[in-house]
């Protein structure tokens, strides 16, 4: 069933590798070509201050807001250098809002038909999150403000497609409390995708208790080097971070109906934990929770509907950049991309290792691949793999080693493993 054709190990520092990269709160735009595109880095489920509980609770009746909440949004895209950011604001206050002020331009913008281009280069669309999550609208939904605050809070099949008719692509976000039934009656409704991580989800107590089995509150103590100063407050992550199983055993099963997307949801309000930690940010500060992860796309322009083409097929991976940003994350089938269907070949998994501008100090991460079919774990090292009929994903897990210096005299980190990457899938059939 499964021919291992060519093997590597993993990427590991070369010669030309730095020895030891300084920690940084700001990270570089991405650079990567690959075969005729380029990775795009973005954020999707992100809350602006025009949804009624963000920076604070701080918006009015009268629909006023802090611009220096709005500055800290802004600059979060920038200085964690996003291509493009999928904006999901609550109904309240969003649907009362002209659909031009939800792009929510500044000076030195380029205001464009359907998002802005902010003078850093971030492309940013505006969406909804209520109880599915429309993304990269070109228009309002028609009706009085009443009405379309209404229909953003539904998500039966008419909902669904006004949403689409309004140049919505719909995901789901929050899958890991719902039922199968209910994914499934909503991508026959023509919703194109799930969140398989939502940082929200780690750190709600209710959430972690009743919908991944964890303790509620077992962050608490985990955070303590963060928050005392020892260790490097952007690395706070690691203390929540894991695989969020219901959401990715509902993508598998999604698969294996189709291509599906598999999405981060970062869920950033900046309204949780108003603690300023040794770098002068707040816990929940926008930058820091952006540089947390990410999403990549694989696009052919860096434009509203470069985006939208390349997260609607599917050709993207989630990315957690906290661990450190990938370099060569490359897999194809034959000329088959992610996302695509093909009729059979060779599929092709590149070797990742750290990208050279990624903090690290001497000893090198420990990584190890997931290549799996139709769900199963079927390779665990990089190279070309015979594909067979089914659904083939494939992602890398990281043992930190390289970010030890990082992270103080309390560590319990460096030697643990973590998710790194998840690729979406190519089907065979």
């Amino acid at each position: 069933m499964l021919l291992l054709t060519l093997a590597c190990t993993q990427s590991t520092p070369t010669d030309s590798t730095p020895d030891t990269v300084p920690w940084t709160a700001d990270r570089p735009f991405l650079d990567l070509q690959v075969r005729g595109r380029h990775w795009a880095r973005g954020i999707i489920h992100v809350h602006s201050p025009w949804s009624h509980d963000a920076c604070d609770g701080e918006i009015d009746e009268t629909g006023e807001f802090s611009e220096t909440c709005l500055a800290d949004f802004r600059a979060g895209f920038c200085r964690t250098g996003m291509d493009f950011a999928y904006v999901t604001d609550h109904p309240s206050h969003a649907a009362y809002q002209d659909y031009d002020e939800l792009k929510l331009a500044r000076e030195d913008d380029e205001v464009l038909s359907d998002g802005v281009r902010m003078s850093c280069g971030t492309v940013m669309m505006p969406g909804i999150e209520d109880t599915v999550m429309p993304v990269g609208f070109s228009e309002h939904l028609p009706g009085t403000e009443e009405e379309r605050d209404h229909l953003y809070n539904q998500s039966d099949a008419d909902a669904l497609a006004a949403f689409i008719e309004a140049g919505a692509l719909v995901l789901q976000n929050h899958p890991e409390g719902l039922e199968r039934e209910v994914l499934l009656e909503r991508r026959d409704a023509g919703q194109i995708g799930l969140e398989i991580f939502n940082l929200h989800a780690m750190f709600a107590p209710d959430i972690r208790s009743e919908d991944l089995g964890l303790d509620s509150f077992g962050w608490v103590e985990d955070i303590r080097p963060f928050t005392e100063g020892s260790a490097e407050p952007d690395l706070l992550f690691l203390a929540v971070h894991q695989d969020q199983p219901p959401s990715l055993d509902h993508w598998d099963a999604l698969l294996e109906l189709g291509p599906t997307v598999g999405i981060g949801g970062t869920d950033a309000h900046q309204n949780v934990l108003d603690m300023e930690l040794e770098d002068g940010e707040r816990v929940d500060s926008y930058r820091r929770m952006m540089s947390w992860f990410s999403n990549w796309l694989l696009v052919d322009e860096a434009t509203p509907a470069g985006f939208d083409e390349a997260l609607s097929s599917a050709r993207n991976a989630l990315v957690f950049e906290a661990l450190g940003t990938p370099a060569g994350l490359d897999v194809h089938l034959g000329d088959a991309e992610l996302g695509e269907v093909t009729s059979g070949g060779t599929l092709s998994v590149g070797c990742v290792g750290l990208a050279e501008s990624s903090p690290r100090g001497t000893v090198p991460p420990e990584l190890r691949v997931e290549v799996r079919h139709d769900g199963t774990v079927v390779g665990t090292e990089c190279g070309d793999y015979e594909a067979t009929a089914g659904v083939w994903r494939v992602s890398w897990y990281i043992t930190p080693h390289h970010l030890a210096d990082f992270l103080g005299p309390d560590d319990v980190w460096s030697d643990r493993e973590f998710p790194w990457i998840h690729t979406g899938a190519i089907t065979v059939r």
